[in-house]
């Protein structure tokens, strides 16, 4: 992603427009997704590697709350 196509993905974002109309983006609905890779590719969370692919990624069944 170019930096242009970055700004134009946070700027949708915050007219709270529909990002899936962007180049390059997929959007999805679901409460698990596997991905996986031939190379093992790190995983970011928050900026930090958090682990590397194959990855199974899954939504918790409480909320968090952030103060």
């Amino acid at each position: 992603m170019r930096r242009r196509d970055f700004a134009a993905f946070a700027w949708t974002l915050l007219l709270r427009r529909p990002v899936e109309r962007l180049k390059g983006v997929t959007c999805l609905t679901c409460t698990s997704l596997s991905a996986d890779s031939e190379a093992p590719l790190p995983v970011q969370a928050d900026g930090d590697i958090v682990a590397a692919l194959p990855v199974v990624i899954k939504l918790g069944e409480t909320a968090l709350r952030f103060r």
